[in-house]
């Protein structure tokens, strides 16, 4: 349920340099590493964009409703 149910892709990148200072883990690692407390930061962010979503339609359809 919630954001594990979107569809999502894998980017790879061939032969691409990035500058050490750039790196965000371990030579690697990477992404492939998935932590319990970055995935539930990274869902908090999308439920508060889909909550708002939700008061934005609530608003419209009560304007409408009111007239």
């Amino acid at each position: 349920m919630g954001a594990r149910g979107l569809a999502t892709g894998e980017l790879i990148f061939e032969e691409c340099r990035v500058p050490a200072s750039r790196l965000l883990a371990a030579l690697g690692d990477g992404y492939s590493k998935e932590f319990t407390i970055e995935r539930l930061y990274r869902d908090a962010r999308v439920y508060q964009i889909w909550e708002g979503t939700s008061q934005i339609q609530r608003s419209v359809i009560s304007r409408r409703l009111l007239g």
